[in-house]
C-alpha cells in the first residue's frame, strides 16, 4: 500500500465562497495507446468532493515549478502538501527557500506552506518568455484532461 500519493498537479477554481483547489495525483492519470488522460468521471468526483459547482471560474492548473502569484507574492510551485487541509508547498523564485534559511541563519522548517481557503484573496498563474519576461497567464476555459505522450 502506498502511504503518500505523489502530486501530479492541482487545479484552482474561484467560487462564490472563495478559492478552492482540486488536487490530482499520478494515480488519477490513466494511460492509453498514444496519450494519457484523466477520466471525466474521476474529475467530476474530485470536483464534488471539494464542493465546486459548474459556476466556478477555472483559474488554472499548477504543476511543479510553475509560477504562482498567491496573495500578491510570487512563488514557484513545489506541489500539494496536504489534500485534506488544502495546503500547498511553494518555493522562492530566485533561490531555494532552504538555502535562503541557511544563508540568513533562520532555524524554522525551511518550507513555504500556504493554505488555499476563503481567506485567500488572489491566485494567478504566471509564465515567462524565452527572455525571462513575466506574463500573467490567460486561464483556459476548462482544465486539460488529455495529454499527448512523448515520441
Amino acid at each position: 500500500m502506498k502511504l503518500s500519493q505523489k502530486s501530479f498537479r492541482f487545479d484552482v477554481y474561484h467560487t462564490s465562497t472563495g478559492y478552492k483547489m482540486v488536487p490530482l495525483t499520478y494515480l488519477d492519470v490513466k494511460k492509453k495507446d498514444t496519450y494519457y488522460y484523466i477520466p471525466d468521471k474521476t474529475y467530476k468526483v474530485l470536483l464534488q468532493k471539494k464542493n465546486i459547482d459548474q459556476d466556478a471560474k477555472f483559474i488554472g492548473s499548477f504543476y511543479y515549478n510553475d509560477l504562482i502569484k498567491f496573495n500578491e507574492e510570487m512563488f514557484k510551485v513545489i506541489g500539494v502538501n496536504n489534500i485534506k487541509t488544502n495546503k500547498i508547498e511553494l518555493d522562492m523564485i530566485d533561490i531555494r527557500y532552504k538555502e535562503y534559511c541557511e544563508l540568513n541563519d533562520i532555524k524554522k522548517t525551511p518550507r513555504i506552506i500556504k493554505i488555499i481557503s476563503k481567506n485567500t484573496n488572489q491566485i494567478e498563474k504566471y509564465t515567462t518568455d524565452i527572455l525571462g519576461n513575466l506574463y500573467k497567464a490567460t486561464p483556459p476555459k476548462k482544465p486539460q484532461l488529455i495529454f499527448k505522450r512523448g515520441i
